[in-house]
């Protein structure tokens, strides 16, 4: 049962960390797909909104991983402490992926499906290619 807790606990954080590590891209050059200058604003304001929150989020997700790997590390393990860890890790995970919806939602509401749709498929190709 404490081996399972266990593998459990390490899975959990490493999958909040992980969990929708996409960055959000710059809006940029929102013009092409036919935004006002408030619209264009509008999105460049929600996007800074949620990304700070998100950027936030990933950062206590990664201090929380470091914590918990240098717990598990010890010879007796405290599992109230990996437990504490955890609920705390996903409390963070639940932020980071609340503000990405949210900012999901408002984008969609705010420039109806089409445009959305073409302004994250321009956000993820700009992605792909920041990548490689």
């Amino acid at each position: 049962m404490r081996k399972r807790l266990l593998i459990a606990g390490i899975i959990l954080v490493g999958l909040a960390a992980t969990a929708f590590a996409q960055e959000l891209p710059p809006p940029g050059d929102l013009e092409q797909f036919g935004l006002s200058q408030q619209e264009q604003q509008q999105v460049e304001r929600l996007v800074q909104e949620h990304r700070s929150t998100i950027q936030e989020s990933r950062l206590e997700l990664e201090v929380l991983k470091a914590r918990l790997r240098r717990l598990l590390f010890e010879q007796n393990v405290d599992m109230e402490q990996v437990r504490r860890l955890l609920r705390e890790s996903l409390e963070w995970e639940y932020r980071q992926r609340l503000a990405q919806i949210e900012l999901q939602v408002e984008l969609r509401r705010m420039l109806g499906e089409e445009r959305y749709a073409r302004l994250r498929e321009h956000w993820n190709r700009r992605r792909r290619s920041d990548r490689d």
